[in-house]
């Protein structure tokens, strides 16, 4: 998993196994916890996106926002 994108979409999945009858109790009410990291990625992206913006620096299509993760 590298960039915005990837990590939401892998929290999304919450969402279908929730959906779906997969998670049941303290796993289901994790769902919450991935709406709240949804919801952060989104407004992270858009902040440093915003200042790489006014610093004049490009960036890569939305959702391809390098979380700073390398593989070993």
């Amino acid at each position: 998993m590298h960039t915005t994108g990837e990590l939401r979409n892998e929290l999304a999945k919450c969402f279908i196994q929730a959906r779906d009858g997969v998670l049941c109790g303290d796993a289901l009410r994790g769902v919450i916890g991935c709406a709240n990291q949804i919801n952060i990625s989104i407004a992270t992206e858009i902040k440093a996106r915003a200042q790489l913006q006014k610093e004049g620096i490009a960036t890569d299509a939305w959702g391809d926002f390098k979380l700073g993760i390398e593989d070993k």
